[in-house]
């Protein structure tokens, strides 16, 4: 759906032919999302016909999301999803937070319905000790959060499509 919203959509298909995935077959390798898309991507550039990437989906809607925005110096947003590790991915991205001029090393709040925490903003996730929350700009440019060892979700009960406003916390406290 962020595709969706920033181009026009004629087809959407299914990357389901694995003929196209390249990836190892063997025992305990796991296919990973970029290795897949961008293999069939590859193959798509190469000549290969859209419909031969998989099914296709005729019928599909659009999600409306609204957009995120800057209101009293906080960033006010929505909930995307949360991935496989738990993170909480969000529609506040990293312009977002070059507006309240906040970059990593600075401490932010966030807030999911009536919950709030306060973290570190990261450059990427491995800069934190186990156990630590923390926000970081995913490779969407997607401000997410995170809890290293933990699934941030869970700790704080967030799902996709809940209310996030982020702010930044005063140095001195």
């Amino acid at each position: 759906m962020l595709v969706a919203a920033r181009y026009p959509i004629v087809e959407l298909y299914a990357c389901a032919n694995e003929d196209l995935w390249r990836f190892s077959r063997a025992p305990g390798d796991v296919a990973r999302g970029p290795a897949v898309r961008g293999a069939v991507a590859g193959a798509l550039a190469s000549g290969t016909a859209l419909d031969a990437a998989g099914l296709s989906y005729p019928g599909w809607q659009r999600l409306m999301i609204e957009p995120a925005r800057m209101e009293d110096g906080k960033a006010i947003g929505r909930v995307l999803y949360v991935n496989a590790h738990g993170h909480v991915v969000t529609n506040l991205r990293g312009g977002h937070l070059e507006d309240m001029r906040l970059e990593p090393g600075h401490g932010v709040e966030a807030a999911f319905g009536d919950q709030a925490t306060g973290m570190d903003l990261v450059e990427k996730p491995g800069d934190v000790p186990p156990g630590d929350r923390y926000a970081y700009v995913n490779h969407l440019n997607l401000v997410a959060f995170g809890a290293n060892g933990y699934s941030f979700a869970a700790l704080y009960d967030v799902s996709g499509g809940e209310a996030v406003t982020l702010g930044k916390i005063a140095e001195d406290e």
